[in-house]
């Protein structure tokens, strides 16, 4: 029997931001006591906790997230361990176990509660990116808010290819136990150029 994972933050008005970002706010509209029901109101950019990128974030493109089949937010995956490295870089070992269509994980051990989350977390390498563009994988889940900093040419890199990157994800050291994985990041039905996701593995 399949185990299910969830790799999601979760989202509410603590939830840390990028430095500069608008931030997460949730109103109650109507309540059960006074209107006989409940509305929420939420204000939000798609940059929040665990959430998608689509090449329109960064470069020239028409195609918002609604516009991708649903195939292309899950996958099987592959984890690469990482914990402790700043620098991400390729090594000979990947070369036969990141394949074409695949999902790379890449497990940091970083945490959105930790100081300068968004300041000083891990990065990969630009000769990293042009191996995983390559190598044409599917989506780069990472446990960090970027795989790079300013100008993110990592991003341009990947997205050029068409390659999602999946960010803010947590509880990655779980998925280090199996070999098995079908991971999903499913996204709002939008016409944004990201969108919060609930992020989970499927492992056996």
């Amino acid at each position: 029997m399949k185990k299910v994972i969830d790799l999601t933050y979760l989202i509410n008005e603590e939830i840390s931001i990028y430095p500069g970002d608008s931030k997460f706010e949730i109103k109650q509209q109507k309540n059960l006591e006074t209107d006989g029901y409940v509305i929420n109101e939420i204000k939000t950019n798609m940059h929040i906790g665990t959430h998608i990128d689509v090449p329109k974030h960064l470069i020239k493109s028409d195609l918002s997230v609604s516009d991708y089949s649903l195939t292309n937010f899950f996958g099987e995956a592959i984890v690469i361990d990482s914990e402790g490295r700043d620098i991400i870089e390729w090594s000979l070992e990947y070369e036969n176990l990141i394949r074409e269509n695949c999902i790379l994980i890449i497990y940091t051990g970083f945490n959105i509660k930790q100081e300068n989350y968004y300041l000083k977390h891990p990065n990969i390498t630009e000769n990293m990116a042009r191996k995983l563009a390559s190598k044409k994988i599917k989506m780069l889940v990472l446990d960090t808010p970027s795989p790079d900093y300013e100008p993110f040419n990592v991003h341009k890199i990947l997205f050029n290819e068409g390659i999602f990157i999946v960010e803010n994800a947590t509880n990655l050291k779980e998925l280090l136990n199996y070999q098995k994985i079908e991971f999903f990041a499913i996204p709002l039905k939008i016409e944004t150029e990201a969108s919060l996701v609930r992020a989970f593995a499927l492992v056996e």
